[in-house]
């Protein structure tokens, strides 16, 4: 994060801690059951292992590890918070378009930031990092983040006809992002999971495979054009 005091991450705390309040209450209140996933296998593990090893004093730094395990805890939180929020179709499909707007914008400043302001985090803020992408200053995390959006695009792109050369763009946008960032990881994944998306779409007959090829080379065509205007040679 930019930010370097800690308002920033308290303030994300205590909205979940909110929302979590409200849906409690309406749970209780409405007697709504719970919704268990199979993905919470491991994450309820990862939330708790920071506080097992206070709990023991198996830490050579017990403020970080405290940091760390709190880090984790509401990430589970922000997981069944929405596990349990975006159950119906209408929710979901729009918290997920939001999403993909959000982080479609993102990566456009961010790319742009790279290229007239690098270091700058939305042409203010100093981060001292020379490949900070705004408003991530690590662009591993920035790639990770682009990670989980790039999808969303690819799905609409084969699945809404009307709209595919937009959602399309949106996702080649994207990944030239990634390839801006020179987060080597970052283009790695997003490439395998491009790949394995279209694999899956294949095997579940998504789209008829002639549709499929020509949208796969379609967004690699462009993908690729995009990548080459940012650059390959840092990455």
């Amino acid at each position: 994060m930019s930010a370097p005091s800690p308002w920033a991450l308290a303030g994300v705390r205590i909205g979940l801690c909110l929302v979590a309040g409200l849906w409690l209450a309406a749970m209780v209140r409405y007697r709504e059951p719970v919704r268990f996933d199979l993905l919470l296998a491991p994450l309820v593990p990862a939330a708790l292992w920071g506080w097992i090893q206070l709990a023991l004093g198996e830490t050579v730094y017990r403020w970080a590890t405290g940091q760390a395990a709190l880090d984790w805890f509401f990430r589970l939180v922000a997981f069944v918070l929405a596990l349990q929020l975006f159950r119906p179709a209408v929710l979901r499909r729009l918290w997920l378009g939001g999403l993909l707007w959000f982080g479609f914008t993102i990566s456009v400043l961010a790319t742009v930031q790279r290229f007239t302001a690098p270091g700058k985090i939305f042409w203010v803020f100093d981060s001292g990092i020379a490949n900070a992408m705004s408003p991530f200053v690590y662009y591993n995390q920035y790639a990770a983040f682009l990670e989980t959006v790039v999808p969303l695009a690819l799905v609409r792109a084969l699945t809404e006809r009307g709209r595919a050369w937009l959602y399309g763009t949106m996702a080649a946008v994207m990944i030239a992002s990634v390839v801006a960032s020179q987060s080597r990881a970052g283009a790695f994944l997003v490439a395998v999971e491009t790949l394995v998306l279209f694999g899956l779409s294949a095997r579940r007959a998504v789209v008829p495979k002639r549709t499929l090829a020509g949208s796969a080379a379609a967004v690699t065509l462009l993908a690729l054009a995009f990548a080459a205007v940012v650059g390959w040679t840092p990455l």
